[in-house]
């Protein structure tokens, strides 16, 4: 989980530097192989934005609107 943790802060330093400051990201990891597991992320949107933005995403998937 730690080695996780530090991939995911290095790759959101990365995109953080190349994105403009008007654009936020949510970045998800996944075990495949796991029935029912956890997803880790990071994200420069706050808590409240992120679920937001996390639920308008799974409508559009959800329907094939993507």
């Amino acid at each position: 989980m730690k080695e996780t943790a530090t991939l995911l802060r290095r790759i959101g330093d990365a995109i953080k530097k190349e994105c403009p400051k008007d654009i936020g990201f949510i970045l998800l990891t996944f075990n495949f192989y796991e029935k029912e597991g956890r997803a880790n992320y990071i994200s420069t949107a706050c808590r409240e934005d992120a679920i937001k933005f996390l639920r308008e995403t799974a409508f559009r998937l959800e329907h094939k609107q993507d």
